[in-house]
């Protein structure tokens, strides 16, 4: 166990003061430079707040593609059975599972996608490419999912 002296705490807390004066010295300047070029000094918090909710929501449509996907895939499978997938490496998973969880992805990440825009947060692309995309990460997921 390694022991820390007063020396590494001081240094631990100017260094820790230092990078938050720093955060401050910039937030401040950046408001500066936005009221001086945007009109509002609030316009790059504006923008990174907008980034942060976009990310918040790009991982909110990951989960709901990949879990509608696997759970509407189990179901499908169960009630209509069919030709197996893949029974060499997943032998009770079936073509009509995974079309089903493919449509219960798409339909998941794009009600995703268009609750957000309702509420401000449009996808920086269009609803179709939104389904193609969430399309892509469903089959990815099932495929990671027979391993």
């Amino acid at each position: 166990m390694v022991r820390t002296g007063a020396s590494d705490k001081l240094l631990f807390a100017t260094v820790i003061g230092l990078v938050l004066f720093g955060l401050v010295m910039v937030y401040s300047a950046s408001a500066v430079v936005a009221l001086d070029q945007q009109g509002t000094p609030y316009y790059y918090v504006q923008r990174q707040a907008m980034w942060a909710g976009l990310g918040l929501v790009g991982i909110l449509w990951m989960f709901a593609v990949v879990w509608a996907s696997d759970i509407v895939a189990y179901f499908t499978g169960r009630r209509f059975g069919g030709p197996k997938l893949w029974p060499a490496v997943s032998p009770k998973k079936t073509w009509s599972g995974f079309l089903g969880g493919l449509a219960a992805g798409v339909a998941a990440g794009t009600l995703v996608a268009a609750v957000a825009e309702r509420f401000g947060w449009a996808p920086p692309v269009g609803i179709p490419t939104v389904m193609l995309v969430s399309a892509v990460a469903s089959v990815l997921g099932q495929l990671g999912d027979l391993a």
